[in-house]
């Protein structure tokens, strides 16, 4: 599988694992690696380090979980469907910068 915005597909995957899950818990970064695992890691490791770089993304614990940062909320509402931009979001309560 080759993907030519894999960026912007990470950051709808995250976006996905947040509504799933727990918005104010980082998402595993082994869960981003298993979405695409039919890709080179280190495409992976490469667009992830360039969504940290931008700022849309924050590594923690050794780069083993990302949080999506402030930009990283804004880049994914201006291509995710509306009806998940408030699921998507940090809620206010979560100690996430």
């Amino acid at each position: 599988m080759e993907l030519q915005n894999l960026d912007k597909n990470i950051l709808y995957r995250i976006c996905e694992l947040l509504v799933e899950g727990d918005p104010c818990r980082p998402v595993e970064t082994r869960l981003i690696y298993r979405t695409y695992a039919d890709l080179p890691g280190e495409k992976i490791a490469a667009s992830i380090h360039s969504l940290v770089e931008k700022g849309f993304l924050r590594e923690e614990e050794q780069q083993q979980s990302l949080f999506l940062t402030t930009s990283g909320h804004a880049e994914i509402r201006a291509f995710i469907p509306e009806r998940l931009w408030p699921n998507c979001e940090t809620p206010a309560g979560c100690h996430i910068h």
